[in-house]
């Protein structure tokens, strides 16, 4: 008599059997064909720059699905790319740079923006307390002095051959501006000083070649020029295309008696004003000279006052001053 158990056992064989005969193959990578993919050989042009190369590049590159392909370049030359072939977007920047991150989901939104910082952490460390801001700017965020920044943008660029390569025009992308002030009176007893300068655009879009709307305060240094004048050197993405906000250039001094103040100069027109150049472009690298007349810093301390900071003068006192074109 055969058992339920049996034809069971039996079963179990069978199957055991069959599935040794038919074991399932794993799939096995395949080649992408060179007609479909291949190396784009990457070169940075530096005709149109001038001073020290860079020492590494960023690369992004957007499909044709808005996929974004990031490359980095330890060089300023550039490199081959292995990419499927087809239409893409270039967007490239120096990357060698502390207060510069570049951003977007997209060719055309693509940004470089300026890092955050802090008036505090950026202009008279040992002071106690806040360090105001002109009038207006509170809204505004205060971002780090940039370093040079080069760009370069292509948005059609056809990979279908390995012949197809892509090179890349690179060009500065910063404004360097210069402020004096002369006439100055008591610079001598001047302890420390620095300056603000408002309403300047916070990032860059290579792909407009424009900087964006979205403004900021930008901390300078200021130094003495002779013994009656100050300068300062100040590098920038330059203003905003639509002039949305004004331009405070703010002078922050500290005396050797403690005492501490601080000047509004309204420099919106200034730097607006087409007869000042670069004043009514901007974007692109142009330098710009902007002279001021008049800082009346007060009387020299008296003899046998202390010198050196007073730990116990803590308030900023504000002085505006109008400026003429």
């Amino acid at each position: 008599m055969i058992t339920k158990q049996y034809w069971f056992t039996l079963s179990l064989a069978i199957l055991s059997l069959c599935s040794c005969g038919h074991e399932k193959e794993e799939p096995q990578p395949q080649p992408i064909p060179d007609e479909i993919y291949g190396d784009m050989t990457v070169t940075f042009d530096w005709s149109l720059c001038d001073g020290e190369k860079p020492a590494s590049m960023s690369l992004y590159l957007f499909n044709e699905e808005n996929q974004s392909i990031p490359v980095s370049f330890p060089n300023a030359t550039g490199g081959n790319v292995q990419l499927l072939k087809g239409t893409y977007q270039a967007v490239a920047y120096n990357s060698d740079t502390e207060t510069l991150k570049g951003s977007g989901s997209s060719w055309e939104d693509f940004t470089i923006s300026i890092l955050p910082t802090t008036l505090e952490a950026r202009m008279f460390a040992s002071t106690r307390g806040s360090i105001p801001k002109a009038s207006g700017t509170d809204n505004q965020t205060v971002v780090y002095e940039p370093e040079i920044l080069y760009t370069a943008a292509d948005g059609d660029h056809e990979f279908k051959t390995t012949a197809d390569d892509l090179t890349l025009m690179m060009k500065t992308a910063t404004h360097e501006y210069t402020f004096t002030i002369n006439n100055v009176d008591n610079l001598s007893h001047v302890n420390s000083m620095a300056a603000t300068l408002s309403g300047m655009a916070l990032s860059y879009c290579p792909a407009k070649d424009l900087p964006t709307q979205t403004t900021a305060i930008i901390p300078f240094t200021l130094e003495p020029n002779g013994t009656s004048s100050i300068i300062g050197h100040l590098r920038c993405f330059g203003h905003c295309p639509e002039h949305s906000e004004n331009h405070m250039l703010v002078v922050y001094v500290q005396m050797d008696d403690g005492k501490k103040y601080y000047y509004n100069f309204d420099v919106t027109e200034n730097l607006h004003d087409p007869n000042t150049p670069g004043g009514s472009e901007p974007g692109g690298a142009i330098d710009m000279e902007l002279g001021i007349d008049g800082l009346p810093l007060p009387e020299p301390i008296e003899e046998g006052s202390s010198t050196g900071l007073n730990p116990e003068v803590d308030g900023w006192e504000e002085i505006t001053i109008g400026l003429e074109l």
